[in-house]
């Protein structure tokens, strides 16, 4: 599903899928209510699968980095 069927679907503006997408806005609990919908899904099955990003990249952050070998 594309922005513009989501943003019909979900009764909201493209521009605001397209800023939330991007990171620029924060949805309120009723636009996560109206995209979980939209999307025949949970809020809670939408916060789940955001939480478990978090965490991975949070465990990627903590992993220790390679250290280059240079020749002597």
């Amino acid at each position: 599903m594309g922005q513009e069927g989501l943003a019909d679907t979900a009764n909201l503006h493209r521009t605001h899928i397209s800023l939330l997408e991007r990171g620029k806005r924060m949805p309120s609990l009723i636009v996560v209510q109206k995209l979980a919908k939209a999307l025949g899904t949970t809020m809670a099955s939408l916060m789940e699968e955001l939480e478990r990003e978090d965490v991975t990249q949070e465990s990627k952050k903590s992993l220790p980095r390679p250290h280059s070998r240079t020749k002597k």
